[in-house]
């Protein structure tokens, strides 16, 4: 077997402080999971969901920044439905914060299944109901919020 030929060399890298930031920086992401909030399929909170609500409240009363509360769905139905699906639970996630103090701008948004986090089916093209359930969720973006 013949040795592989070397590799180029790559060049010289810039100075660290001579790079600066490419584009916005990132805010904090905290990502709740469908069975966190929602029941399979619908957009009332659950009553359990209080205690988490509240310590998302406190936090985001603390930062005192603009946030965006993004819903997403699975695959599992029909595409207009899971994107109502996804807007109606980011608005029921805006409601109970503001109803819990929070007086910072809070935007929403429905994603329904277009930005999944992982796979819905296996290769082989069966269902994946743990990468379903990872891409049911409402997501809270404090800080930085995409415009």
């Amino acid at each position: 077997m013949e040795p592989l030929a070397p590799l180029p060399p790559v060049g010289a890298f810039a100075p660290l402080d001579a790079i600066g930031p490419v584009g916005r920086s990132c805010g904090t992401l905290v990502t709740l999971t469908e069975a966190v909030l929602f029941d399979f399929g619908s957009d009332q909170l659950r009553p359990d969901a209080d205690t988490v609500l509240d310590k998302l409240a406190d936090v985001v009363n603390e930062a005192d920044v603009p946030i965006a509360v993004p819903g997403h769905t699975d695959s599992i139905g029909e595409e207009d439905a899971n994107l109502d699906l996804s807007r109606r639970r980011a608005d029921a996630v805006r409601t109970a914060l503001v109803d819990r103090g929070v007086i910072t701008e809070v935007t929403t948004e429905g994603y329904g299944e277009s930005r999944p986090v992982a796979p819905n089916t296996q290769p082989d093209g069966s269902d994946d109901p743990a990468g379903r359930q990872m891409n049911r969720r409402v997501e809270i973006v404090i800080g930085d919020v995409p415009g």
